[in-house]
């Protein structure tokens, strides 16, 4: 039950994504397998599109569109929602014009192909937004396109929200004391009587992910009828029911990482991790000059920041200083997810999105970067396993001081700063034993 490293923050997502794709038009969203069926599109031309899963009839929802390689929104892009139906012909005719190899990449018309099968939503902004209220219940494919770009896609479903659980358990205990787990409705918190609860551990998740991929691709069964349980009992430990109070106690006999899932047929699956036996907190360091001239090579040293040993393989981004707010409010939601290990967040998504990636640490733990403009910087390193670590450095063209400098000092003593620092009290379920 060791070695679990990744897959508590995959299996979540995996199963609200199962449960919300529903039907074939899901696996439209994987236009991954165009582009390996067509060995001349490249990846570096391919758009994304990223919506809510589920929206209610009239309600505005955002929709963003950005490079897949560098995740940049992207302007002028435009935005066509298709039914069930259209998506299927839709995806026959994109894989048609992707394998056409008469065609150049950056002649073939997906637009075109948008127009006849689809309906236009709308073209995107600076922000690579755009905005809209969808009066049907249904799924629907969205697919984000613009001329000289793969397009993207993703699916919404419209319509009343089905009923959900939370499932609620200590975020780490010792070997065989006895735990409570309680089961509530999602928004009523009502008690929820005989729902099954099951343990995961990680080989068994990946085995269980292989199913959930193939009942997205194939069942057309409404969310509350899905076969959740039959999964369950193959691939995880059945733990018990919840009594009239919607709890369960259970002791564990040995040491790891668990994803627990609840089960009752008419609810969505609720989720929570829970760390068996003593968990050890891991955090990086970096060391960087707090003021180096424009043209210069600069030296940053990346350590674990409680052994002061150097850490080989660890990433480095850098962020002017108008990223840092955008960066704080996201690296906080992400640390308030408790149903995911500290250790186990994808901060490097994160720093791709907001930060210039520098490059990786060698085996002393240190990279060379040479600056080529002058400012303030916020220099981040990210690790799988670890909790980031952060320092500013300040780039100048002469000894004088400029005014960007001050801003990095305001920030230093801000609370922007301090939702980047660790939390020595963090209660992760995933810790250092887990990811030997």
């Amino acid at each position: 039950m060791k070695r679990i490293k990744k897959w508590i923050t995959i299996l979540p997502i995996l199963v609200v994504t199962a449960i919300l794709g529903l039907s074939p038009v899901a696996a439209m969203a994987a236009d991954e397998d165009v582009a390996v069926a067509n060995p001349e599109h490249p990846y570096i031309d391919s758009l994304a599109i990223v919506a809510p899963r589920i929206a209610m009839e009239n309600q505005r929802v955002s929709m963003r569109v950005f490079l897949r390689w560098n995740q940049e929104p992207l302007e002028g892009a435009g935005v066509w929602a298709f039914t069930r139906d259209q998506a299927e012909i839709m995806k026959e005719e994109v894989r048609r014009l992707a394998e056409d190899q008469s065609t150049p990449v950056e002649k073939k018309d997906y637009e075109a192909l948008a127009g006849i099968h689809g309906t236009f939503i709308g073209t995107t902004g600076s922000d690579g937004r755009v905005y809209h209220s969808f009066e049907n219940k249904g799924i629907y494919l969205l697919a984000a396109v613009k001329r000289g770009y793969f397009p993207g896609f993703t699916t919404i479903r419209i319509g009343t929200l089905p009923k959900a659980m939370v499932l609620d358990a200590p975020q780490k205990a010792k070997v065989n004391e006895t735990v409570t787990m309680t089961v509530t409705q999602r928004g009523t918190g009502t008690a929820i009587e005989n729902a099954g609860i099951w343990a995961f551990t990680k080989e068994r998740a990946e085995e269980l992910h292989a199913d959930i991929n193939a009942i997205r691709e194939s069942s057309d069964v409404a969310v509350e009828d899905i076969d959740y349980e039959s999964l369950a009992d193959i691939y995880g430990e059945f733990l018990g029911r919840t009594n009239n109070r919607g709890q369960l106690d259970h002791a564990f006999s040995e040491e790891g990482g668990y994803l627990l899932l609840s089960i009752k047929r008419g609810y969505i699956p609720g989720r929570a991790g829970i760390r068996i036996g003593e968990p050890t907190f891991k955090a990086l360091a970096i060391e960087a000059p707090k003021r180096a001239r424009v043209g210069d090579e600069v030296t940053m040293t990346v350590t674990d920041r409680r052994t002061t040993e150097p850490v080989p393989g660890a990433g480095v981004w850098a962020l002017t200083r108008d990223k840092i707010g955008s960066l704080q409010a996201d690296m906080k939601a992400l640390r308030e997810d408790t149903a995911v290990a500290a250790e186990d967040k994808d901060y490097e998504s994160m720093m791709n999105i907001y930060g210039e990636f520098l490059g990786r640490t060698n085996g002393s733990g240190q990279i060379n970067h040479v600056f080529e403009e002058k400012g303030g910087y916020l220099l981040v390193t990210v690790k799988p396993g670890y909790f980031p670590g952060w320092t500013t450095i300040h780039i100048i063209n002469s000894p004088e001081k400029d005014s960007s400098e001050s801003g990095l000092k305001a920030f230093r003593n801000s609370s922007n700063a301090t939702s980047l620092r660790p939390n020595s009290q963090d209660t992760s379920v995933i810790t250092e034993d887990t990811l030997q």
